[in-house]
């Protein structure tokens, strides 16, 4: 174990041996950890911003499904209520048309519909 130490000691190249003083040395450790917790931090927000953005477009095209179906059951209701208008209508025309025929001394001709 004492060997150990030794050796691990004599491989660690002393502050002061690399111009820095222990000022300096404390100042540019703390720097680095206020950088590290910085980039922890803005990855972090990162991170919560993607899936906060990714839980909006699934709400977003969720609702617009939702919303195409509902807006294709409403058109396809109106759609058959005016052709069931349409239908009464017809029947009318060709009813007030059959009538004139009469009227006129025509035979009766009813169209099939």
């Amino acid at each position: 174990m004492k060997g150990d130490s030794r050796a691990m000691a004599a491989s660690v190249t002393p502050r002061y041996a690399l111009g820095y003083t222990t000022a300096e040395h404390d100042r540019l450790i703390a720097q680095g950890r206020a950088e590290h917790a910085r980039l922890v931090a803005e990855t972090t927000i990162h991170q919560a911003a993607v899936a906060q953005s990714e839980r909006t477009i699934a709400e977003a095209q969720a609702k617009a499904q939702r919303l195409r179906s509902e807006t294709d059951t409403y058109v396809d209701e109106r759609l058959a209520a005016i052709g069931e208008l349409l239908t009464k209508t017809l029947r009318s025309v060709d009813n007030g048309r059959a009538q004139l025929r009469a009227d006129a001394g025509q035979p009766r001709h009813r169209p099939q519909r």
